[in-house]
């Protein structure tokens, strides 16, 4: 048999529990539409920074990938110190000019920094496919092109989300003050199709 005083803590922690459970109903019926358009909008906001990162780090893996094929070309002999140094510069070169969230509204940006990306991947293809050794490397390259269309493609659907809620829902964004950025967020697929 438990003790008079265990009981008794026990029932108030139950009263305390329902009178507490109470308040917060009753403050969940109090939102405004002000506060469940904020809460929404940093929903998407933190949805739509992790979805960048993504992009962000699969870009970077695909940079590290071709650096990868350059040491391993060199190892392998296939390409002098000084044909290393032409590849790393190109490398170094893709690095200034990847895009950004914001240099991603001039679709020049994407393009110039694509297209460094593939005459790159496809000149070290080329060197790489006389080596066994470095298939694996050509297939890893393959394999993040692939994942970064997908993540590129992810991006855009949660960036038009964000579009849409924004355009939406403007005026009452706006009255939230300088904390809600309003700007539409560019879109690869926009880029891609000009």
């Amino acid at each position: 048999m438990k003790p008079f005083y265990l009981i008794g803590l026990g029932v108030i922690v139950v009263a305390a529990a329902s009178c507490s459970s109470s308040t917060s109903l009753h403050e969940r019926t109090h939102f405004s539409r002000t506060d469940s358009l904020t809460d929404i909008y940093l929903v998407l906001q933190d949805s739509l920074l992790q979805s960048w990162n993504r992009v962000i780090s699969h870009e970077l893996d695909r940079k590290e990938t071709l650096s990868e094929m350059v040491d391993q070309l060199l190892h392998s002999t296939i390409i002098d110190v000084e044909q290393k140094k032409v590849y790393d510069a190109n490398l170094d070169q893709i690095e200034r000019i990847r895009f950004t969230q914001k240099s991603m509204n001039d679709r020049h940006v994407i393009e110039e920094y694509d297209k460094a990306c593939a005459e790159l991947a496809r000149q070290l293809s080329a060197l790489s496919e006389t080596s066994s050794e470095l298939q694996s490397s050509l297939s890893d390259l393959e394999s993040l092109n692939l994942y970064n269309a997908q993540q590129r493609q992810y991006y855009d659907s949660v960036a038009s989300q964000y579009n849409s809620f924004i355009k939406l829902n403007w005026s009452d964004l706006k009255e939230l003050g300088s904390s809600v950025q309003l700007e539409q967020k560019p879109l690869f697929i926009t880029v891609e199709n000009r």
